[in-house]
């Protein structure tokens, strides 16, 4: 796929087609773009969690309980690693977010190109996903959730409301 195409193509899925499997090979080159994306200094200060298990579904379930969550075929949890995270300038800040968002980026656009649908999950109980998963918050950080599934054959992209980009570019 064209990249402007991809990006202006891909929108946040949220309801999957329950009956449709992820190929493991595509999963694959999903991580692996995780894997790939730039980070500050390559340090890659995170770690990537597919939730396979019943049991640890139920307990993301928990952590965000919405029915889109549900229908996802793959979940999988971000966790940042804070000591591995580059330390800026100022000493008070660092780039594990950016990171991060980074490397969740580059799936989704993977995940895009192969006809896979996401959404980046912010919004969930991450103190309680750090006690299931056993993490200890400020060493290791629940960033996201990202789901993973086809959109439902009959899914209609929303519409987008956008900046201009004379809102949003500042030329100096």
């Amino acid at each position: 796929m064209d990249f402007r195409d991809l990006v202006m193509e891909r929108y946040s899925v949220r309801q999957c087609d329950t009956t449709r499997e992820i190929p493991e090979e595509d999963m694959q080159l999903i991580l692996d773009a995780a894997v790939q994306a730039p980070t500050a200094c390559n340090n890659q200060p995170f770690h990537i969690y597919r939730i396979r298990s019943r049991e640890m579904r139920d307990r993301a379930e928990q952590w965000y309980d919405r029915a889109h969550f549900r229908s996802a075929r793959e979940v999988l949890l971000i966790v940042g690693e804070d000591a591995a995270a580059y330390v800026y300038p100022d000493k008070e800040n660092n780039s594990l977010y950016t990171d991060t968002a980074i490397a969740i980026a580059y799936m989704q656009l993977q995940a895009e190109d192969l006809g896979i649908g996401s959404v980046w999950i912010n919004a969930f109980d991450r103190p309680l996903c750090a006690r299931d998963m056993g993490l200890e918050m400020g060493k290791e950080t629940p960033v996201a959730l990202l789901a993973l599934g086809y959109p439902l054959p009959d899914a209609k992209q929303p519409t987008r409301k956008r900046k201009s980009m004379d809102d949003l570019v500042r030329t100096i």
